[in-house]
């Protein structure tokens, strides 16, 4: 199937960041639409890119000692 990922859980570590961050850069954007602030839509943009980051920090291994204690095999 197409839209099933090959990635390994491990690459979602970072998932919960990355969407409160997308969330909070959507808010500012709209409010610096809305009150058409060029600085505020700016923050949001350095927030989007925080988000962006976060994609090359690696996993940490809370995630892979949760997968073992439940009694998964990470590969």
């Amino acid at each position: 199937m197409a839209f099933l990922s090959s990635r390994s859980s491990r690459d979602h570590s970072w998932l919960e960041w990355k969407i409160r961050l997308f969330s909070v850069a959507a808010v500012l954007s709209l409010v610096g639409i809305y009150f058409d602030e060029r600085w505020v839509i700016g923050v949001a943009i350095v927030v989007l890119a925080l988000g962006m980051v976060l994609r090359f920090v690696p996993g940490s291994d809370l995630s892979e000692k949760e997968e073992d204690h439940n009694g998964h095999t990470s590969i």
